[in-house]
C-alpha cells in the first residue's frame, strides 16, 4: 500500500515538474516575442503616433501640391471642335432688284498648344485654326474652299505681380516647412522612446 501511494507521489512530483518547465519555457518564448530593438520599438512607435501620422499627412499633402502646381506649369495641348455649323439667310438685292438667298455650311476647329512662363506670368502659345467652309447663294453660285490659319500669340498681365511664380514658391516653402516638421516629430518620438531605458 506504501509502495503504491509513494509512486503516485512520484507520479505527481514528476508531472507538476514537467508543468512547471513548460510553463517556464513558455514564459521565457513570450517573453523572447515581446523584446524589441531601438528600431522596432520607433517604428512601432511612429505607426501608433497621432502626431507623426498627422505630419506624414500634411507632408504628402505638400507634396502633392508641389506636384500639381508643377504639371500646370507643363505644356497644354487643346482641340477645340465645331463640327457644323449652318446659316441661311435671304437679303435683298438693290441693284438687280431681287432678293439673293445664300446657305452656308461650316464645318472648323482650333488645335492649340500653349506653354506658361514663370519668368513672366505669361503664356505662349500656338494656334492652328482650320476649317471647311460651303457656301451656295442664287448670284454667287457654289463656292467650296478650304481655310488652315497658324498663328502665333502670347498673353501678357500687366500691372499685377507675379502669380505663377509667387503659388509656385508658396508650396515649395509649404513642403519644406512640412518636411521639417515631420523631421522634428521624429527627433521628438526619437528621444521619448530612448528616454523609456528598455534593454535595447
Amino acid at each position: 500500500m506504501r509502495n503504491k501511494h509513494s509512486m503516485f507521489s512520484k507520479l505527481y512530483i514528476g508531472l507538476l515538474t514537467i508543468s512547471m518547465i513548460s510553463f517556464q519555457v513558455i514564459n521565457l518564448r513570450a517573453q523572447e516575442k515581446h523584446t524589441f530593438n531601438f528600431e522596432e520599438a520607433l517604428e512601432i512607435a511612429k505607426q501608433n503616433s497621432p502626431d507623426i501620422q498627422q505630419a506624414r499627412f500634411s507632408l504628402e499633402r505638400s507634396q502633392e501640391n508641389l506636384n500639381a502646381q508643377e504639371a500646370s506649369l507643363k505644356s497644354r495641348f487643346g482641340l477645340f471642335l465645331e463640327p457644323f455649323s449652318y446659316d441661311k439667310r435671304s437679303e435683298f438685292n438693290t441693284f438687280f432688284s431681287q432678293w439673293n438667298t445664300t446657305e452656308t455650311k461650316i464645318y472648323s476647329g482650333t488645335l492649340s498648344i500653349s506653354q506658361p512662363v514663370i519668368w513672366t506670368d505669361g503664356v505662349f502659345s500656338i494656334n492652328n485654326r482650320f476649317g471647311w467652309l460651303d457656301s451656295k447663294s442664287e448670284f454667287g453660285g457654289t463656292d467650296q474652299t478650304f481655310s488652315n490659319n497658324l498663328y502665333l500669340s502670347y498673353e501678357q498681365p500687366i500691372f499685377t505681380y507675379n502669380r505663377t511664380k509667387m503659388g509656385l514658391d508658396e508650396v515649395e516653402l509649404d513642403l519644406e516647412n512640412a518636411s521639417l516638421n515631420y523631421q522634428l516629430r521624429e527627433l521628438q518620438l526619437a528621444k521619448t522612446v530612448a528616454s523609456l531605458r528598455f534593454d535595447w
